[in-house]
């Protein structure tokens, strides 16, 4: 059981796995693509770009016309997906809506501002994960927008659970890692047991964490969500 978050450093190594007779199921990164052209039995995992599809027509039926997608891992290409996939969810060309915005928090921080303040007509943020959205935040109750402006947010953590909280962020999209490990673990021990296999690949997401779900979230936080 792998990730694939690499594709071009990676396909070797799991390649010759398969060669030499290793059974082998990709999860979490990558896609279920991928997953068929390196030789794995199957990918369990959230398709970026459809789990950005999803929460960009989520947005736009909430009112929202324009965007900023934060991107702090540029050099995956299947991350951007999810920015593609969101300004198609809204009918809206990506454009330079899409952020390369680095890793540094404070510098995550002064680029969200100063695109912002630049976009004036945008309405909506889209971050990929709790590196972006936390300093995103901390620029929102900068210039004064936290809460007035549609914040959506890839995966969960401490910070943006405390933002859906507090109103600035209106849902998380969760792709249940729990779901990611143990699917594959059940498969491959049926599959060796008794030969018997899913005929699809398995989406663990895209699940959206809203204010009215945060309480099991908030339970079971660091060991099944």
């Amino acid at each position: 059981i792998t990730t694939l978050a690499d594709y071009d450093v990676l396909q070797g190594p799991i390649k010759d796995a398969v060669a030499s007779g290793i059974d082998v199921i990709i999860m979490n990164t990558g896609t279920p693509e991928q997953a068929r052209d390196v030789g794995a039995l199957m990918y369990v995992g959230q398709p970026e770009y459809d789990a950005g599809l999803a929460a960009g027509t989520r947005a736009k039926g909430d009112g929202v016309t324009a965007f900023l997608c934060v991107n702090h891992a540029i050099q995956q290409p299947t991350v951007g997906e999810r920015c593609r996939g969101f300004a198609d969810g809204l009918g809206v060309e990506l454009g330079d809506s899409m952020l390369d915005s680095g890793t540094d928090p404070a510098e995550i921080k002064n680029k969200v501002l100063a695109y912002l303040s630049a976009h004036p007509e945008t309405d909506g943020i889209l971050t990929l994960g709790p590196v972006s959205a936390g300093p995103t935040m901390q620029a929102l109750n900068e210039n004064g927008m936290a809460g007035d402006i549609y914040f959506g947010t890839f995966d969960l953590g401490d910070e943006i659970v405390k933002g859906i909280k507090s109103g600035v962020i209106q849902w998380g999209i969760d792709q249940q890692p729990f779901l990611q490990a143990y699917m594959p673990v059940v498969i491959l021990t049926n599959y060796h047991r008794y030969g018997v296999l899913p005929g699809n690949n398995i989406n663990s997401g895209p699940g959206f964490v809203t204010a009215d779900g945060l309480t099991k979230v908030e339970e079971f936080a660091g060991e099944y969500r």
